[in-house]
């Protein structure tokens, strides 16, 4: 294997970008975003969007301008350092997931549990796309 294309190949999937990734899709998901709807608002395809959720390719800085614009973060959500504590849960929204589904668990009535999964879906349809 040539220098040039160990080069390129070590560049794919560096921790970085892998984090960088677990962050932009801890971030769409939590604003329930497609990556079809987020790709369109960046002016990429929904495989390129893939690509960096799976760290195998790095974000341009000015497509990570674009991504926070649409969410409304600071540029800073997705290049600072992580807390021992942040390590474990890449974003608060993952932590808050967490809570909600031992919350929900915790609800022995099964009524009870039913009324928490529509007041859900009615707040979710109030939502917008990719809204902040």
């Amino acid at each position: 294997m040539s220098v040039e294309i160990m080069e390129r190949t070590s560049a794919r999937f560096r921790p970085s970008n892998i984090e960088t990734g677990r962050r932009l899709r801890a971030l769409r998901l939590s604003r329930r975003c497609s990556q079809e709807v987020l790709a369109e608002s960046v002016g990429v395809s929904y495989q390129q969007l893939q690509k960096w959720e799976t760290g195998q390719n790095a974000m341009s800085v000015e497509r990570l301008k674009a991504v926070c614009s649409v969410f409304g973060v600071a540029f800073s959500y997705f290049v600072s350092e992580l807390s021992e504590g942040e390590q474990r849960f890449v974003s608060v929204g993952q932590v808050r997931n967490v809570k909600l589904l031992e919350a929900f668990a915790a609800i022995r009535d099964a009524s009870d549990r039913a009324l928490v999964v529509s007041l859900a879906q009615a707040l979710a349809e109030k939502s917008t796309k990719c809204a902040n």
